[in-house]
């Protein structure tokens, strides 16, 4: 897969954001869980876009598909039924930067 055409930037904003969160572990996860949340729907939205203008190309809706995976393995990791669950979200980040790079990476909770 290629790397996230066109939206290099989001991604980079959306690991960048992950990574901060994974290395601080704030108590009030709200503020840094929601500029990483912003940016992938940032990431999201471009890629829509992108296929809705290109419907026949099927390496932005293979991204599509990737991204809206790893918002739910993020929101696994945010809304647990005990504790946060830093794996889910690392799991996110590690799909998310495999994504940015070109590199396929599971993001299943």
């Amino acid at each position: 897969m290629n790397a996230v055409t066109g939206c290099a930037g989001e991604c980079r904003a959306a690991v960048s954001a992950l990574d901060e969160l994974l290395e601080e572990h704030p108590r009030n996860l709200e503020g840094a869980l929601v500029e990483a949340t912003q940016c992938l729907v940032a990431l999201r939205a471009r890629l829509t876009s992108m296929s809705r203008r290109s419907p026949h190309d099927q390496t932005s809706r293979d991204q599509l598909v990737q991204v809206n995976a790893v918002l739910s393995v993020l929101m696994a990791g945010h809304y647990p039924i005990e504790g946060v669950r830093w794996d889910c979200i690392k799991k996110a980040r590690d799909a998310l930067a495999a994504l940015g790079t070109g590199e396929v990476a599971a993001a299943s909770s």
